[in-house]
């Protein structure tokens, strides 16, 4: 490293040789912080120029100092008499504030002054004042920016439930099934269910009886009508090739040998004053045998005539078939899908349903075939935001960021607001160096959702601003994302919370022991808190797992105060 000429917070005296100008005496110039540090892509710090009383500068004189790092020019310097009208008597003392970019090429680089006098047209070269501040600590630039992607979600449900629900109604005692009965439309739709095989999981019969005549007569129909639609069905059953279901296990089958809960239930809309309605349903609540209270309440209403319109439906037998609608195998979706990415099947439309088609993209694992997937379901169905979505994440995974870019752009457009479209969009423009935009997608994306994926991404990005408390919030809320916890302590870091920092990376290295990062950065802690303990045993598990770390680590400036010791030596060797 070249010698500082300028120690830091000091002030530099420089006496110019200037030829014909020698009544120049001299000038000082400092700077601070020393080392510079880089934040939000910038990089902050003082200029502290001087010129005493009588140091010679003559009217019509102008000194300049051009601030530089590396091949950049910073800002300029700038006395003259015509500004400083007294500067032979007051002589100047002035600072000034420079914000600037940071660029790569910066780093490694010290802060340097070029100088120069014009009077009366002529220009005299002043030594350049040297080693003024180094440059620069890149610690925020550590920041992981894996990002995260938000992927388009299926409808498609594999196995879709069915329960097909029959009713077979039975005449006033007569427990045979009527013919008539075979051809309604309910009890065709199982029929059509069987006929196809499709799976059952469960069979209900239920037989029923009205609520009048002898109760004994009522048990012998109701378990009568439940056996007439079992054998029914166990013809169908056998018809379609259903030995499976043959087992009289298989059935579930309750009667009801008295239905007065279906009675009740219809009982509002007989045309009797409240109170009369009031005392059936109290006699059917009161526990009394069947017969009695057939008796009782038939005498209210005025026999068994006058409510024959509630006791038909009563008379009667259900099945209720549950089942589902069976769908490809997974294995036979999969060699769908390869016989279109080999180009053996030409077009899709027709052979998968649309959700069914994107399940069959959820199931492939390589890149090239889900794009061609994605890219035949988009031409298929070009409204349809999901595979310009997906497209687009994968093309900025691999790297065609404008690509990527141009798919979320038009996704947007198809669907406004939507959380996942919002975060890719964010990650496009952030790999496209279009900050702004980015934070603005992504605050758009939490929103609309909040997800770890977008909090995650909007971290990076605030982290990229300086923005490091905010970042720390988003960073807590993308806990499940595993370098939330590394971020954070960087963050924490830029904030001088080195317990906090040192804390949040012990928490990232106990998960990723083999990661460098970790064991770096709590290096970089340590030092900054001056526990060479601390930084030795990191900095070499590091190197450890990363010899590409001893190059990196001789050149941080993190390290300076730590260069000359035996134990930075050993640990970077």
């Amino acid at each position: 490293m070249m010698k500082k000429i300028l120690p830091f917070a000091g002030i530099a005296v420089v006496v110019f040789a200037l030829g014909s100008c020698k009544a120049f005496k001299g000038a000082a110039i400092s700077a601070k912080p020393d080392p510079i540090e880089v934040h939000a892509d910038t990089i902050k710090y003082e200029i502290h120029a001087t010129v005493p009383p009588n140091a010679g500068i003559k009217k019509g004189g102008i000194y300049s100092g051009d601030a530089v790092i590396g091949s950049r020019n910073q800002a300029k310097v700038g006395i003259s008499t015509d500004k400083y009208p007294a500067i032979k008597k007051t002589g100047v003392d002035t600072t000034i504030k420079i914000t600037a970019a940071y660029y790569d090429d910066m780093d490694g680089n010290n802060l340097m002054i070029k100088q120069s006098y014009d009077r009366k047209g002529k220009k005299f070269e002043l030594p350049d004042i040297e080693n003024l501040a180094q440059c620069c600590i890149t610690t925020s630039r550590l920041v992981m920016e894996s990002y995260q992607y938000l992927w388009t979600k299926h409808e498609y449900v594999k196995e879709v439930p069915m329960q097909l629900e029959a009713k077979f109604n039975f005449p006033k005692n007569v427990d045979e099934i009527q013919k008539g009965d075979y051809n309604n439309s309910d009890i065709k739709a199982i029929g059509d269910f069987l006929a196809k095989k499709w799976p059952a999981t469960k069979i209900t019969i239920k037989g029923f009886a009205s609520p009048e005549g002898p109760y004994k007569r009522n048990v012998l129909l109701s378990v009568n009508r439940s056996k007439q639609v079992q054998k029914w069905l166990i013809e169908q059953l056998k018809t379609a090739g259903y030995e499976q279901y043959l087992d009289s296990t298989f059935f579930d089958i309750t009667v009801t040998h008295e239905d007065w809960d279906g009675f009740k239930a219809s009982v509002n809309s007989l045309a009797y004053p409240p109170d009369v309605k009031t005392q059936i349903l109290e006699i059917i609540s009161a526990g009394k045998d069947e017969d009695t209270r057939e008796k009782e309440i038939m005498a209210l209403v005025g026999g068994k005539d006058k409510v024959e319109s509630i006791l038909s439906p009563l008379r009667r037998a259900t099945i209720v078939v549950q089942g589902f609608e069976p769908k490809r195998s997974d294995e036979q979706i999969d060699m769908v899908a390869a016989d279109f990415v080999s180009g053996k099947t030409k077009e899709l439309k027709g052979v998968f349903e649309k959700e069914e088609w994107l399940y069959a993209i959820s199931r492939v694992k390589d890149s090239k075939a889900r794009k061609a997937l994605l890219e035949g379901f988009k031409v298929a169905f070009p409204s349809d935001f999901r595979a310009f979505n997906d497209l687009g994440a994968i093309y900025l995974t691999e790297g065609e960021t404008q690509k990527g870019l141009d798919l979320l752009e038009a996704a947007a457009k198809l669907k406004a607001g939507d959380a996942s479209i919002q975060n890719n969009l964010g990650v496009a423009y952030l790999m496209n160096k279009k900050n702004k935009d980015a934070k603005a997608a992504l605050e758009a994306s939490l929103a609309s959702k909040s997800t770890p994926e977008a909090n995650f991404n909007l971290g990076v990005v605030l982290e990229k601003f300086g923005s490091y408390n905010k970042s720390i919030e988003k960073f807590n809320s993308a806990s499940t994302v595993p370098m939330s916890s590394f971020n954070t302590a960087l963050c924490k870091l830029m904030l001088n919370d080195l317990a906090g920092a040192k804390a949040s990376l012990g928490e990232y290295i106990k998960a990723n022991k083999d990661n460098q990062w970790g064991y770096y950065l709590m290096a970089i802690t340590g030092s900054r808190a001056g526990d060479a303990s601390v930084m030795t045993v990191n900095l070499r598990k590091a190197c450890e797992l990363d010899g590409s770390l001893k190059a990196k680590a001789k050149k941080d400036l993190e390290f300076r105060k730590f260069y000359s010791t035996a134990e930075f030596k050993a640990a970077t060797n």
